[in-house]
């Protein structure tokens, strides 16, 4: 998978767009929101798997295990390949998966390098990388 070159401005003005989203399982959530920005940048066409296919936490979860994926983490393995050996080797536009209020959540690397960009309740929230559990080079 290769960026395009001008991806740095692409994931800026996603991450504006998001701004003003509100979160909503299959449409806006938190890795429906990392997946559009791996799309975006890339080219990949991760979302279309699982974008408006669920309305709920339990119907999120039997979709990947449906898919034959045992958890996010496991999914974001299967499509972007082995995680970083260590979270603090993560760079901007990587994925990196976090402890959310619900369980593990799915976000990007700000284009600081600094934070995790992900979905909120209402918009965007960015946290601490020190929040990461696994890093994937994207």
């Amino acid at each position: 998978m290769v960026r395009h070159q001008n991806w740095p401005s692409i994931l800026a003005e996603y991450f504006r767009d998001c701004e003003h989203e509100r979160f909503m399982r299959g449409h806006y959530d938190c890795a429906l929101f990392a997946g559009r920005a791996i799309d975006l940048m890339t080219g990949s066409d991760f979302c279309s798997e699982f974008a408006d296919k669920y309305t709920t936490k339990k119907g999120a979860t039997e979709l990947i295990k449906k898919k034959g994926y045992k958890n996010l983490e496991d999914l974001a393995t299967k499509k972007l390949g082995v995680p970083l050996s260590n979270i603090k080797m993560a760079q901007r536009g990587d994925c990196i998966s976090f402890d959310a209020t619900e369980g593990v959540a799915l976000g990007i690397v700000d284009l600081s390098g600094a934070k995790i960009a992900a979905a909120a309740k209402d918009g965007i929230q960015f946290l601490p990388m020190a929040c990461g559990r696994k890093a994937w080079r994207v």
